[in-house]
């Protein structure tokens, strides 16, 4: 039994120092986090994206008349690595192989609002929270699906509280306005890291339409 623990204890220890030290080639230790800076937004044509090994979207900002289900806004995130602690509980190190891991989420997503700066419908008005008429697409950072693109009723998202993906997240018009005007609408992310903040963004006036 002794041995046993003795041996384990040795491995342990080699991975460790395999970590840390620099004349093998190794570096480290590696950074395993990421923390978000910043948000560039944009909005406009939401296309998607299908290749035979993933799907995606992108937004092209187009002074033009949208179709509501085309119409969608992009959060470019910008993010810097570091070390630091991580709540997932690894037993061996992922540099026991000298193969640093990919970073990990820093920052939660707390919620996402959208609000319609025009009237959208009978029951919301300029001003109010349409949320519900729109989609996520992202990588989701849960329990349940850690790093996995996912399309979600924005609705779902909040409620999962996922950590922030490290690159874009896609909010998607499902909703249709009952008329044709040109529309804007201000998102608001609540990002919870080393401080509780909020970012804002309104996006251009586009027709939007109907069908």
């Amino acid at each position: 039994m002794r041995t046993k623990i003795a041996l384990i204890f040795i491995l342990i220890t080699v991975s460790i120092v395999s970590c840390v030290k620099d004349d093998d080639g190794c570096g480290g230790p590696f950074p395993n986090l990421f923390k978000v800076t910043g948000i560039d937004w944009e909005s406009g044509l939401a296309e998607q994206i299908t290749t035979a090994y993933d799907t995606s979207y992108k937004v092209i900002n187009i002074e033009d008349t949208i179709p509501y289900n085309n119409f969608g806004i992009v959060a470019k995130l910008t993010t810097e690595l570091f070390y630091g602690s991580s709540n997932r509980f690894s037993f061996f190190p992922s540099a026991f192989a000298c193969s640093p891991a990919e970073p990990s989420p820093a920052d939660t997503i707390l919620g996402i609002n959208v609000i319609t700066n025009q009237d959208f419908n009978e029951k919301h008005s300029k001003g109010t929270d349409v949320s519900a008429f729109f989609n996520v697409f992202t990588r989701v950072y849960t329990d349940q699906d850690w790093g996995n693109k996912k399309l979600l009723s924005l609705y779902e998202f909040n409620r999962s509280n996922s950590l922030a993906p490290r690159h874009e997240l896609f909010l998607l018009l499902k909703g249709i306005p009952t008329s044709e005007i040109n529309r804007s609408f201000t998102v608001k992310i609540k990002l919870k890291g080393e401080t509780l903040r909020i970012e804002e963004f309104t996006t251009d006036k586009v027709l939007i339409l109907t069908k």
